[in-house]
């Protein structure tokens, strides 16, 4: 994404077309001020909350599909605690902020200021909106998908940044603790370059790089030798007719090492990945 643009021009949201949806996903438990437990007596609820239980769950699957299609060397455990960081209150109520959807929403005049701001309120609006958008596509998650993982990505790859400059900070201090007084000051030994790959071991990693993707090995080896990789992505068609390009560049150079184009930003990011494997000569020996 570049400087210039902001997530909601980078990721348009889509909209809700069906009024009847749109009414009950900007309408708060709070106009209808009913007691609690009359909500329920004789009709369901007119307030967004049984779209936000649906989008809650749509939330989470497109969440998972993202992690297991970036992360396909992950395991479970691993997974889940990335998902915890991706789905959770507060990252929900920043979505629905930048999307602007809580000055949308319809709520009892008393307490209108602090529902308005409120993180659990915000955040269960940006799931009913994802529940109508859902139930909008005649229940077909692909339709959230193509707009709501992108979303997921951007985030997941803020995770992974901090994740691997974290990591290589406790290395650099690992490294200081051990060093001798001598050994601090003698210049670092350049590796050095891995031997010629024969035919069959081309062959063999070429067959891994295809089975895995290009992406989810380049982002792997990046993390393996704590290189955080610097993605921009940039939407250059229409909203509905979107084609992303996107550009990869490694520190310290921020040289760029590979550029790919696709009518969605994974597939984009696929081909730039690929690029850049192919330049800097990387492979599953790697």
């Amino acid at each position: 994404m570049t400087p210039s643009m902001t997530l909601s021009e980078q990721y348009p949201l889509p909209d809700i077309t069906d009024d009847a949806l749109k009414t009950e996903v900007f309408t708060h438990k709070s106009v209808a001020a009913r007691p609690a437990g009359l909500v329920h007596a004789d009709r369901p609820g007119d307030d967004n909350e049984r779209l936000a239980f649906l989008g809650d769950t749509v939330i989470s699957l497109v969440v998972t599909i993202v992690l297991r299609n970036l992360l396909p060397l992950s395991r479970p455990g691993d997974l889940t605690e990335k998902r915890k960081l991706l789905v959770n209150q507060d990252r929900l109520a920043v979505w629905a902020d930048i999307y602007g959807l809580p000055s949308r929403l319809q709520v009892h005049y008393s307490a209108e200021l602090l529902l308005r701001q409120n993180t659990a309120t915000k955040a269960k609006l940006f799931q009913a909106y994802v529940g109508a958008l859902f139930m909008q596509s005649d229940r077909n998650y692909r339709t959230v998908e193509d707009w709501f993982g992108q979303l997921v990505e951007q985030g997941l790859e803020d995770i992974v940044a901090l994740e691997n400059a974290a990591n290589s900070l406790t290395e650099k201090l690992q490294t200081l603790k051990l060093k001798g007084p001598a050994e601090e000051h003698q210049p670092a030994q350049v590796p050095s370059s891995p031997s010629p790959s024969t035919s069959s071991t081309s062959s063999s990693n070429a067959s891994y790089q295809s089975q895995l993707g290009s992406l989810a090995l380049f982002n792997q080896i990046c993390a393996q030798r704590n290189i955080h990789p610097d993605w921009q992505c940039n939407n250059m068609g229409s909203p509905h007719r979107p084609t992303h390009k996107a550009t990869v560049r490694l520190s310290p150079t921020c040289e760029i090492v590979g550029t790919g184009v696709g009518g969605k930003k994974q597939e984009a990011k696929e081909k730039a990945a690929e690029e850049a494997m192919e330049k800097l000569g990387w492979s599953q020996a790697d």
